[in-house]
């Protein structure tokens, strides 16, 4: 089967998209299919260099560039909708999207929306035709096989001793020196992960021995085993993290981030903050009820059990995907 990914990276859209693409990519390439990604590389930040490094071409991204004999096009992307993939229809045999937004109407055969919200089962209903299968919630969480990896090697946390501090692939806010900045005085030894070379960060790093910064690292999931807290932002990695019992205090860096990650915290799962000026107080409730540290971690790898890929590979490859 030739499967067409359309998705793109850069410094605003982030690089979420273009990196969950390619898991599910490759977890579709070892079923035997042909892939092939379509990724704009004029975009500043753009990953066509990453899609080369996993063995994948990329090509343009116009409707009319989808290849010939296209069995499936995925499509991962907020500004593409109805319209494009209404256009898509005549270049291949079945459409998915991968969204989160719930924001717009789609022309698609399935829809995977990884995340977890109180109306999850209604989110989509005026949104998609109605003989489009939905893949819904972390059930569906689109992680590397190395986290299934780490995963047998992990357990649950008891103490607090390793931070992992990690705001995505290009973090626009800067929020990853502003939480730096907060925590300076602790004691914690920490994992620092970023998507670019940043000097500031890189100088903030070098007084404190017991820091060790990464830049785009692709040891993730061993850096999250051996911590104990992540301090991070609500986005694609917050399955990853569970997935691993990680607990992480987290803060929204983009607008769709606010309802998961407060969503998730009422169950349990993280413990969000509105503002990096409640990082302290939130360590302290950890360092003073360790207890804390041990209910998040659990419940967590409870929730999320890292074969979100397979099932998805298994729908996706099923005859009748209707």
């Amino acid at each position: 089967m030739r499967v067409v990914f359309r998705c793109d990276a850069s410094r605003n859209i982030g690089t979420g998209h273009v990196r969950r693409c390619l898991t599910l990519a490759d977890e579709l390439r070892n079923s035997g299919n042909e892939i092939i990604f379509m990724s704009d590389d004029r975009l500043e930040g753009n990953l066509c260099s990453l899609i080369n490094s996993h063995g994948y071409q990329y090509i343009k991204t116009n409707v009319t560039d989808i290849p010939e004999l296209t069995d499936l096009l995925i499509v991962d992307h907020y500004d593409i909708d109805y319209e494009w993939e209404v256009m898509a229809r005549q270049h291949t045999k079945k459409i998915m999207v991968i969204d989160d937004l719930a924001n717009r109407k789609h022309d698609c055969d399935l829809l995977l929306d990884q995340n977890l919200y109180p109306d999850m089962q209604k989110r989509y209903e005026d949104l998609v035709p109605r003989n489009c299968k939905l893949m819904l919630g972390p059930k569906y969480a689109l992680l590397r096989e190395e986290f299934r990896v780490w995963r047998k090697k992990t357990s649950v946390r008891k103490t607090l001793k390793h931070l992992f501090i990690n705001f995505g692939g290009s973090d626009p806010h800067g929020t990853t020196h502003r939480v730096l900045e907060k925590i300076k005085h602790h004691d914690f030894s920490a994992d620092i992960v970023i998507g670019s070379k940043d000097e500031k960060i890189k100088d903030f790093c070098k007084d404190r021995q017991d820091w060790n910064l990464h830049v785009n690292a692709n040891n993730m999931a061993e850096l999250m085993s051996k911590s104990d807290l992540g301090i991070c932002a609500g986005g694609s990695t917050t399955w990853e993290r569970c997935a691993l019992g990680l607990p992480s205090i987290t803060l929204a860096i983009a607008v769709n981030q606010k309802q998961l990650s407060e969503f998730l915290a009422k169950r349990g799962l993280c413990h969000y903050i509105d503002s990096c000026n409640k990082v302290n107080e939130t360590l302290r409730k950890y360092i003073t009820c360790p207890d804390l540290l041990a209910k998040q971690s659990k419940l967590s790898m409870d929730f999320v059990d890292g074969k979100g890929a397979e099932r998805c590979v298994s729908i996706i490859s099923s005859k009748n995907l209707n």
